[in-house]
């Protein structure tokens, strides 16, 4: 139910703007604000939150209250959420040398002008979606699809929400003509990282919230700093890359542990 409504959503409100051609605004130029396809852009973005918190109320009467609270951080996981941010500091960092090394010089002053939108980003991703996709999506699906396979599903998902964003006038998808292949594949990647980590804080949505925030302020940083190209979305995937191949064994190594027998 979740996935058919999300998508559904998607298709309706981000769908009908890139149907009927309304622009919105992104970082990277500015443009006139028009009302009407802001809020349709906006609330989509929010959808999935909303339904994640309107189903957990119908779904999970008795625990939807205790699953919320993951939103906050714990003390327990402070050394958790300190390796986290290193790694994907030196992911996004690979990005930028990678770059540098292979295609052009990467324009660092982009980072010292972004450094404004580092609040609103919190905010428009991470807050408005993984009470949705981390939150609900990921606990339900426990009782449908096997656990190796859970990651790349919600990744796929993931994609396809995103979809209409590569058509809609003024989208970083669409100004930069992002390659949906190459995108899906590092949603893929993400959704590993977010499953690998979320196991080892007890399924805390806000780790979810924080890789995703983390992974949000690189992307606007990496694509702002960059020209962009297929071969630059390429050399983007490698660090992630290599990053997700080890939390995916380590998924897979906890997994076949567990199923030994003692």
């Amino acid at each position: 139910m979740f996935t058919i409504l999300v998508l559904l959503f998607s298709l309706i409100l981000w769908g009908s703007l890139a149907i009927f051609k309304f622009r919105v605004p992104n970082l990277a130029e500015s443009s006139e604000v028009k009302i009407f396809p802001m809020i349709l852009y906006i609330l989509n973005g929010f959808i999935p939150s909303i339904l994640g918190i309107a189903l957990f109320r119908l779904t999970e009467k008795k625990t939807w209250k205790d699953d919320l609270k993951t939103i906050l951080p714990k003390k327990m996981h402070l050394k958790i959420y300190g390796e986290k941010l290193i790694i994907l500091i030196l992911v996004i960092i690979c990005q930028f040398i990678l770059y540098h090394l292979f295609i052009d010089t990467f324009d660092f002053s982009v980072i010292i002008a972004q450094l404004g939108q580092l609040i609103p980003l919190i905010i428009l991703g991470p807050l408005s979606e993984e009470i949705g996709w981390r939150g609900y999506l990921e606990k339900q699906a426990d009782g449908y699809i096997k656990k190796p396979y859970k990651p790349i599903i919600i990744g796929l998902i993931r994609s396809l929400w995103h979809l209409p964003l590569f058509y809609i006038l003024g989208t970083t998808q669409q100004v930069n003509r992002v390659n949906f292949l190459t995108f899906s594949v590092l949603m893929i990647l993400l959704s590993i990282i977010m499953t690998y980590y979320r196991e080892k804080t007890n399924r805390s949505i806000f780790t979810a919230i924080f890789i995703h925030y983390l992974y949000t302020v690189g992307l606007t940083f990496y694509i702002l700093g960059t020209i962009y190209s297929l071969q630059t979305d390429v050399l983007s995937i490698i660090p992630f890359l290599i990053f997700g191949s080890y939390a995916c064994y380590q998924l897979q190594n906890n997994r076949t542990k567990r199923l030994l027998p003692s």
